[in-house]
Formats: structure tokens, sequence, C-alpha cells
């Protein structure tokens, strides 16, 4: 029995355009997606981050970001362990929902990503032109990787 005769030659053609599409648009993506290694903040948002983290997050997570025993380290393996091949999106929306420990879900999105371009500084990632953003679907194309990949871009 012919596809065409269960199904129709449009739709098909349809079908199989959708799935050309489809990956397509896949690829794309994959080629758009960065890491925290492509200086994805600039030295200047991560300083206003700074006095943001010393005024709302020091007070747990320690001066210099090496954790309490009210919180962990933001700078070191286990750290990046946790957060390995997840995106900032995902950073960024655990640091809004939960933070600062004694004021859950207080600061804003310009803070949020301002207190992680700060950590981020701190980790000893490379700064860059352009601001980390605020918008959940560009930061969902930014991956954290614990460590660079052979070959990837500095």
């Amino acid at each position: 029995m012919k596809i065409t005769s269960v199904f129709g030659s449009g739709l098909v053609t349809a079908a199989m355009g959708a799935f050309s599409a489809v990956g397509s648009y896949a690829a794309v993506t994959a080629q758009d997606l960065k890491s925290q290694w492509n200086g994805v903040f600039t030295v200047e948002q991560a300083g206003r981050g700074e006095a943001l983290y010393t005024d709302k997050c020091s007070v747990c997570h320690g001066a210099e970001l090496r954790g309490t025993e009210m919180a962990p380290g933001l700078i070191d393996e286990v750290f990046s362990a946790k957060w390995n091949d997840q995106t900032l999106a995902d950073l960024f929306g655990h640091i809004r929902r939960t933070m600062p420990q004694n004021d859950p879900g207080t600061l804003s999105g310009q803070q949020g990503a301002d207190v992680l371009a700060f950590v981020l500084h701190k980790a000893n990632y490379p700064a860059g032109t352009q601001e980390l953003p605020t918008d959940i679907d560009m930061l969902k194309m930014i991956k954290f990787l614990a460590s660079r990949k052979p070959g990837a871009e500095k």
C-alpha cells in the first residue's frame, strides 16, 4: 500500500517539510548556543552585582563566595558540578525564586542578572562586551559548562 493512498500526497509533502524545518531550526539553535566561557556579561554589570551581593548574599554565601554553614559556595567545583550543562536561565530562575534566603523572590530581573554576572566574574569566567540579559529565552541559549570544551572559542 502506498503512503499517498492513506495520507494523500499533499499531507506527506507538508509533513516532510515540517520535519525539514524542525531539523534546520535545531541546527541553528545548536550553533547559537553559548556558554559562560564566551564572555556573556560585562565588568560593569559584575560591579553592580558586587554591591548587591555584598548587601543581600554575602551574609549566607560568604564575602569570598566560598560558602558558610548557612549556604554553599558559588565558585567551587561542587557548584560547577551542580549547574554543569544546565542553562543560565535555570541558574537565573533559581536566584530569582529562592534568593535572598531571608526574603526570596524579591530581586528584580536586572538585580538577578547583575548578581549572576558578579558570581561568574568571581569564578574567573571571561567578561564580554554585552551585559547578561534578563530575558529567560535569551538565557536559555547560554549553557553553564564546568569546563571549556576543547576547541571552543575564547
